[in-house]
C-alpha cells in the first residue's frame, strides 16, 4: 500500500510537466523529461491494474489543467470529455505494462511504448468519433528546431521519438548508462538536424504574392468589406476572410454575391461562408454552443472569387467539429482550387488540425494553404493559443506557406519552416498583410513518412488480437 501511494506522486508530476509543455506556458523542451516520472512509476508498479491507476492520474492532471477551457464550452460535460481523453493515455500504458510483464523491459519501453502511444494518439486524433488532435506530444515542439523533423515523419513521428527517448532513459535506470545516453542523444541529434534545416531551407523560392487575412468576428458584411478596403490599400493580391463570414440562402446566391461586387477591386478573395437548410428557429448562438434544437443542416464552405465576382471554386469543410458542428455537412475529400494566381489549397478551421488535408492538397499540386478560421472569443485566450500553435506543424509537413484568417485570433502568416512571420493578437479586429510565395511543396513525410502512424495503429490493434489467439 505504501509503495502504491509513493508511485502516485510521479504520476502527478508528469501531468503537471506535460501541461507546461503546451500553451499558455509552451515550454516544449520539457516534454523530453515530462514522461519520465510516469514511465518510472508504471515500470515499478506491481500489476496492470496499478499501472492503469497511475496513468489515469497523470491523464486527469494533464488534461484538467490544459483543457480547462472545455468548461466554457460544455459546462460539466467537459469533465466527461477530459476523462475520455485520459482513458487513451491509460490504454497506452496498460498495453505497455502488459508487454513489460510478459516480455521484459527492452520490448516494453523500446518497442511497445512508442508504438502503442503513437498508434493510440493517432486513433484518438483522427479516427475516434470525437476527433481531437489537441495536445498530441508532437505539437509541443512547434517552437524549437525539432519541429523540422516533421518533414520526415510528421507530428506523430515526433510523438514516437519523444516516447522512445523517455523509454531509453527508463531502461537505462535498470540496465545501464548507455541507454540513458542514447535517450539524451536522440533529441539532441534531432535538434541539431532541425537547426541545420532551418538555416538551409529556402522559403523564398516561388512567385511572390501579397496576402491579407481579415481578423474580425462581427459577421457584418459592411464591416468586413471595410476591412477588405484596408487590405486593398495595403496592396493585397489575395484576401482571406474568416470562416462563417457571410450567410447565404440556397436560392439567392447571386443576389448576395452582388453585394460583394459593389466593392469589386479586381482581387482574389477566399471567403468563409455558410448556407442554412431547414427550420430557422434555432438561435444563432447555438451554432457554436453545440446545443442543436432543430433539424437544420449547414453547409460550411469557402468561396474563391475573382475581381468580377466570378466563383472560381468552392471548398467544403472536411472535418466539422464533433458535437459543436454536428449539423454541418462534411466534404468527403479535399482538392486544390485552380486560379489565375496558382493552385490554392484551402483548409477551414478544424481541418488544419488534421494531417490528411494539407498532405493530400500538396500531393495534388497546392502551392499555398489558406485557412478561413473561426474560434469565437468566448472560448478564451488559452484555446486560441493552443489552436494557433498547431498551424506551424502543417507548414513544415507540407513545405508550404500558410495564411490563417481567424475571426478573433490568432491570425497568422507562416513560412514553410514553421516560423510565424506575422500574427495578430487575440480578440483584436484588423488586417494582417504580408508577402507569401506560391511554390511547389512536398516532403518525405507527404510521400512516405505519414505511413508511420498507420503502421503503429495496425500493430496496436493487432497486439490484443495476437494475445487472444495465443490464449
Amino acid at each position: 500500500m505504501k509503495k502504491s501511494l509513493s508511485l502516485l506522486l510521479p504520476a502527478v508530476v508528469s501531468g503537471i510537466l506535460l501541461n507546461l509543455c503546451f500553451p499558455p506556458i509552451s515550454s516544449g523542451y520539457l516534454v523530453w523529461v515530462a514522461l519520465l516520472p510516469l514511465f518510472y512509476a508504471v515500470n515499478e508498479s506491481e500489476n496492470v491494474h496499478q499501472a492503469s491507476n497511475i496513468s489515469a492520474l497523470t491523464g486527469l492532471v494533464f488534461y484538467l489543467f490544459a483543457l480547462k477551457w472545455f468548461f466554457r464550452l460544455f459546462g460539466p460535460v467537459g469533465l466527461g470529455l477530459i476523462c475520455v481523453l485520459a482513458l487513451f493515455l491509460v490504454l497506452s500504458m496498460v498495453m505497455t505494462k502488459s508487454v513489460l510483464k510478459k516480455y521484459g523491459i527492452f520490448w516494453g519501453w523500446l518497442a511497445a511504448a512508442p508504438v502503442f502511444w503513437t498508434g493510440i494518439e493517432y486513433f484518438r486524433s483522427e479516427m475516434f468519433f470525437l476527433e481531437f488532435t489537441w495536445l498530441g506530444l508532437g505539437f509541443s515542439q512547434v517552437s524549437n528546431p525539432i519541429l523540422q523533423t516533421a518533414s520526415l515523419w510528421g507530428t506523430y513521428g515526433i510523438s514516437f521519438m519523444i516516447v522512445l527517448s523517455s523509454g531509453l532513459v527508463v531502461t537505462g535506470i535498470k540496465k545501464g548508462a548507455k541507454y540513458i545516453l542514447a535517450g539524451v542523444f536522440l533529441p539532441a541529434s534531432f535538434w541539431a538536424w532541425g537547426y541545420n534545416r532551418t538555416l538551409n531551407l529556402s522559403c523564398d523560392n516561388g512567385e511572390v504574392k501579397k496576402v491579407s487575412v481579415i481578423q474580425d468576428e462581427s459577421f457584418n458584411l459592411q464591416k468586413l468589406l471595410e476591412k477588405e478596403d484596408e487590405a486593398i490599400e495595403q496592396g493585397a493580391d489575395i484576401i482571406v476572410w474568416p470562416e462563417y463570414s457571410i450567410t447565404m440562402r440556397p436560392k439567392m446566391r447571386e443576389l448576395e454575391l452582388m453585394r460583394l461586387d459593389e466593392k469589386n477591386k479586381n482581387k482574389l478573395r477566399v471567403i468563409g461562408a455558410m448556407i442554412e437548410h431547414g427550420d430557422r428557429a434555432t438561435k444563432k448562438s447555438s451554432l457554436f454552443s453545440g446545443r442543436r434544437k432543430d433539424k437544420k443542416t449547414i453547409e460550411n464552405f469557402a468561396l474563391i472569387i475573382n475581381g468580377r465576382c466570378d466563383i472560381l471554386g468552392r471548398y467544403d469543410k472536411h472535418h466539422p467539429i464533433p458535437i459543436i458542428e454536428s449539423h454541418v455537412k462534411a466534404s468527403p475529400d479535399v482538392k486544390p482550387v485552380d486560379t489565375p494566381v496558382g493552385k490554392l489549397g484551402i483548409q477551414i478551421c478544424y481541418d488544419l488540425d488534421f494531417e490528411d488535408g494539407s498532405r493530400k492538397l500538396v500531393n495534388r499540386g497546392a502551392q499555398i494553404i489558406l485557412v478561413p478560421n473561426l474560434d469565437p472569443d468566448a472560448y478564451g485566450k488559452i484555446q486560441h493559443l493552443q489552436h494557433s500553435a498547431m498551424s506551424p506543424m502543417r507548414a513544415v509537413e507540407a513545405n508550404l506557406w500558410i495564411a490563417r484568417a481567424a475571426s478573433s485570433g490568432i491570425s497568422q502568416i507562416i513560412d514553410p519552416a514553421g516560423r510565424i512571420i506575422k500574427s495578430m493578437e487575440f480578440n483584436k479586429s484588423g488586417i494582417l498583410t504580408g508577402d507569401v510565395r506560391l511554390r511547389k511543396g512536398g516532403t518525405f513525410y507527404t510521400k512516405y513518412g505519414w505511413l508511420l502512424s498507420r503502421i503503429c495503429l495496425l500493430i496496436t490493434f493487432g497486439f490484443p488480437a495476437v494475445l487472444i489467439l495465443k490464449n
